[in-house]
């Protein structure tokens, strides 16, 4: 879950970063580049999260059938 807590982090960090706006782009833009941002890492950590509980359950299914091919 390391993977998805710092995705969430980052996520937050970024959405903290909204009231400010660089002097090449508008406030609103900036905004709005911050927000895509931050749903970004909130999808990738969702993502994280999945593939981890994935492969978690596909660990335990390979454990199964050894346990069972092998008879122990």
């Amino acid at each position: 879950m390391y993977i998805a807590d710092t995705l969430r982090t980052h996520a937050h960090q970024t959405s903290n970063l909204q009231g400010i706006a660089w002097h090449s782009i508008s406030a609103e833009a900036f905004k709005r580049d911050v927000e895509a941002r931050a749903t970004d890492f909130h999808r990738a950590a969702n993502l994280a999260e999945n593939v981890s509980h994935a492969l978690a359950v596909h660990g335990q299914a390979v454990e199964t059938v050894s346990k069972v091919v092998l008879g122990r």
